[in-house]
């Protein structure tokens, strides 16, 4: 303990956070005396020391830590965090001093309450840029914290809470909507007491806007939204009316991210104008059916083609939304796409990726990446080649080589890295892909990923495959692929070969010693 206390005061000049500070830490420090002049940032968990709390060992916590604040933080902090923490309104106002330049405060519990946490941000005011708060204390009212405060300048306010009754968090954030930069809300099986607010909420300065599933709170309409350039709907209620269209039609010439993770089946999502500037979409669903498959999906393509001549990545999750088929109908231009994810999976629920070539064949020469999760129908690359694609990921619940037959030598020119999850793995396909004269159908493949679902089973093709690989690859990572066979490898060397990752490990190294004879002395086994 005596060393300990060497190495603290030799360093404590220099100490300017302390990290999840528990109560037997903070009676340490107090016990050792040793004044921080460069703490600006405490992270307490777990320390109560609330009205409420009469036994001496609780009033003794507060006086420890209205100590330590006192006497042994030197300068005001700039960043408070608390962890299912309880402080009082007492030990706050002792100490406003040195809360009195904090900029930002992250609460991590419901026991703090409305008094205490409003004397907190009443003393920080002027410097108070974040504040986020995750759960909520039963009653408390944010209006009645708003109505202390004369002036705030946050710049981000993020509010998380489940299970919940809270009242005025609107009101509150309209009193600092002038400088909100980003404003997040995540609430669930929530009862709002406060009257609806009606008037339009302007916010000049916000960049970032999340809503997600808030309960009985009534989100009024926007004014001003001149400057928002990311927008994520997580809420199939708002997203069923004309919520965020009213929004699109307000900001959708600064909007650069759109986020809608949960579209039902009835939503509106369809703006009127074009989306000049938005360059990622994401769209998906939480529902494992969507009854109106073919009406969703034409929506998708509609919404799409707001923004198709700026789009650069493009996210659709979710069963019965990637259906292609009448794409030709929408005119589609993807000039500038290079990224994207196609995961058709809800549950242990799959379903096709229809006419993918449609898509693909209007973004070939700028597409990077392709991460595909779903099985492939209908799909014929004839006459298409992905000259810029750099990674593939294909994931299938089901053996189905058309897939791997139609996209490998469309990229194969360019193609990095390549990741295959597929149940019952077979790479003998890779034979038939070498085009008249070639030694491989990869040749400029650095990164292979393999899943299979059994590490016992003998992978046809693997030792073939990865001799086809050997001038040029760089990192082999198997999860649940049998290494059966590598000791009938030809290449005598993998010279670039410097990772390898199997999981779970063989109960034999045999043949991981074989295959890291062949690789350079640097190669790195996991």
């Amino acid at each position: 303990k005596s060393m300990d206390d060497k190495i603290l005061k030799l360093i404590s000049h220099r100490i300017t956070g302390l990290c999840n500070v528990q109560t037997a830490t903070l009676f340490y420090l107090v016990e050792t005396g040793i004044n921080f002049w460069k703490l600006d940032y405490l992270s307490l968990d777990t320390v109560r020391c609330g009205e409420e709390w009469i036994n001496d060992i609780m009033k003794n916590e507060g006086e420890v830590l209205d100590s330590f604040l006192t006497n042994q933080c030197k300068i005001p902090l700039k960043t408070l965090v608390m962890n299912s923490c309880e402080l009082s309104q007492d030990v706050i106002k002792s100490n406003a001093k040195k809360l009195s330049e904090l900029e930002t405060l992250n609460l991590e519990s419901d026991l703090m309450n409305e008094q205490a946490l409003g004397e907190i941000i009443l003393q920080s005011q002027k410097t108070l840029k974040v504040l986020r708060i995750s759960d909520i204390r039963v009653g408390m009212s944010f209006e009645r914290i708003a109505d202390r405060i004369n002036s705030l300048h946050l710049q981000e306010l993020k509010i998380f809470s489940q299970m919940s009754v809270m009242s005025g968090l609107l009101y509150f954030a309209r009193k600092t909507a002038p400088s909100l930069h980003s404003f997040s809300i995540e609430s669930y099986h929530q009862k709002d007491n406060s009257k609806p607010v009606t008037e339009p909420l302007d916010f000049p300065c916000l960049r970032s806007l999340h809503i997600s599933n808030i309960g009985s709170t009534q989100m009024p309409t926007f004014g001003n939204l001149s400057r928002l350039s990311v927008l994520r709907l997580d809420s199939s209620e708002y997203l069923s009316g004309d919520f965020l269209v009213n929004i699109l039609k307000i900001a959708g010439n600064t909007l650069k991210t759109l986020e809608l993770p949960a579209i039902p089946s009835n939503g509106n999502i369809v703006p009127s104008h074009e989306l000049p500037y938005l360059k990622t979409l994401i769209i998906g669903t939480h529902s494992r059916v969507i009854s109106a498959k073919k009406e969703i999906s034409a929506e998708i393509l509609k919404l799409v083609k707001r923004c198709s001549r700026s789009l650069e990545t493009l996210v659709i999750r979710g069963k019965q939304l990637t259906n292609f088929d009448n794409l030709d109908n929408y005119n589609l231009q993807l000039p500038c796409l290079k990224f994207m994810y196609l995961d058709t999976t809800a549950g242990q629920d799959i379903s096709e990726i229809s006419q993918l070539s449609k898509v693909l064949s209007l973004c070939s020469s700028t597409l990077m990446e392709l991460n595909i999760t779903g099985e492939l129908a209908n799909i014929s690359m004839e006459g298409i080649q992905m000259t810029e694609l750099r990674k593939l990921k294909l994931a299938q619940y089901s053996r189905n080589d058309t897939a791997i037959k139609e996209l490998i030598p469309s990229c194969k020119k360019s193609l990095t890295n390549l990741e295959l999850i597929i149940p019952s793995l077979n790479l003998t396909i890779f034979q038939d892909l070498k085009g008249e004269g070639e030694s491989t159908p990869l040749p400029n493949i650095k990164k292979v990923t393999l899943k299979s679902d059994s590490s016992k089973k003998l992978v046809p093709g693997l030792p073939e495959f990865i001799d086809m690989c050997a001038r040029t690859i760089r990192a082999l990572n198997l999860k649940n692929v049998s290494l059966l066979g590598v000791d009938e490898l030809t290449a005598a060397q993998l010279p670039n070969l410097t990772h390898i990752s199997v999981y779970p490990k063989p109960s034999s190294g045999e043949l991981i010693q074989h295959l890291k004879a062949k690789c350079p002395p640097q190669v790195v086994v996991k």
